[in-house]
């Protein structure tokens, strides 16, 4: 069955096999380890929907906690006025190692899994759908002006979360490393596979479900790639959206095309050289896989996550880095360069501009640069040095 991650308490979340498939889904298991009803068909339509394995593990966890709380209380999860109170014991209820109560985002997820979980439930009728109403609200742009209107037509609708906290912005930028502490780990690294890898998501800003998804056709690093069927100038990746063996899945359901630096060509065939001494990992059609036993079989998530911490201590860095710390290295590298903020979005596969916000973060010498540069215009105005 391969049940990982046992707690002492239960219900408990698990790691099981997707039927007839070399996937894995992430559940939930009562005290007798039988797979919990409803909540089991919930978690294997995430999984069957395309979500990554990641995703499934936080969903079966965040669920895990509120049957738990449901438990504790003698409450049915199945009753609509229980998301009530739980939202309410969120907000007090101190979280683990004695770090205060949960914040706003760490509860908005947890909000989220559950609705979720009772969304289907009434799909799948289990619950009546006027249990819908006690979910969301529905926000009708009928009667907005048709300034604020745009696009919408006049009959559109949209629900929106009644079990929501207004979650604080982001003060500070996110946690990246420097070009320094980088190439660090690139020399701490063991084979030019780890090498492209790091660089995959450190210089083309790649998260590492997008990564592990490569294959050989993803790449596309001839200056003119028409021969192809490719009109896209310049070395490239093409970043799909698909079903992959090792679980690693694209968050954006949208394709992209990312442009690739010399570093990374330049990684990319030192690594064939490697690659083709291996005759299984030749014969793959992913872009990283083992080249130790199980050889040819395409990399998992735990191993660029093992990979990444390990290079991170290696090269010395007081923090703990990982995959997605490489990636913010991207992001705000566009951002000091200022990039704009489309540019910046299309680039990292973002779907929304708020998600792109967060690296919009001036450094003190951009403002201590802004504020000198503005000193020098008045000067020059009022004809003073």
């Amino acid at each position: 069955m391969g049940v990982v991650d046992l707690q002492r308490e239960t219900p408990f979340a698990a790691r099981l096999p997707l039927p007839d498939e070399r996937l894995v889904y992430w559940t939930v298991l009562d005290a007798d380890f039988r797979r919990v009803p409803i909540v089991d068909d919930y978690l294997f339509s995430l999984a069957r929907s395309g979500r990554a394995e990641n995703t499934g593990k936080a969903y079966a966890r965040d669920v895990t906690i509120f049957l738990r709380w449901c438990d504790s209380r003698r409450r049915s999860w199945l009753d609509p006025s229980a998301l009530d109170d739980f939202q309410a014991f969120l907000l007090i209820d101190p979280a683990r190692h004695g770090r205060g109560p949960r914040s706003e985002t760490t509860a908005n997820r947890l909000l989220t899994a559950v609705r979720g979980l009772l969304r289907f439930a009434v799909e799948a009728g289990h619950l009546p759908r006027a249990v819908l109403g006690r979910l969301y609200s529905v926000k009708d742009y009928r009667f907005l002006p048709v300034e604020a209107r745009g696009d919408r037509p006049i009959t559109d609708e949209r629900l929106s979360p009644r079990h929501h906290l207004p979650a604080p912005l982001q003060s500070e930028p996110p946690k990246v490393i420097s070009e320094t502490r980088f190439v660090g780990m690139l020399r701490a690294a063991r084979s030019n596979r780890d090498r492209l890898l790091l660089s995959v998501m450190h210089d083309c800003g790649l998260r590492v479900g997008e990564a592990l998804g490569l294959r050989r056709d993803d790449v596309h690093f001839l200056e003119d790639s028409q021969a192809l069927g490719c009109e896209f100038e310049g070395p490239h990746l093409h970043v799909r959206r698909r079903r992959n063996t090792n679980g690693a899945v694209a968050k954006s359901r949208q394709s992209r095309t990312v442009p690739a630096p010399p570093e990374v060509v330049e990684w990319y065939g030192l690594y064939l050289l490697e690659r083709d001494r291996v005759p299984a990992a030749r014969r793959s059609a992913y872009l990283f896989v083992n080249l130790d036993p199980p050889e040819g079989e395409p990399m998992r998530y735990r191993n660029v996550w093992e990979l990444v911490g390990r290079l991170g201590r290696a090269a010395g860095i007081p923090m703990t880095v990982s995959p997605h710390t490489l990636r913010h290295c991207y992001g705000t590298s566009l951002a000091d360069a200022e990039r704009p903020i489309d540019v910046i979005a299309a680039l990292m596969g973002h779907s929304s501009l708020r998600s792109t916000m967060v690296y919009l973060h001036p450094s003190r010498e951009r403002r201590r640069a802004a504020v000198a540069h503005m000193a020098g215009v008045r000067n020059l105005a009022r004809g003073t040095r």
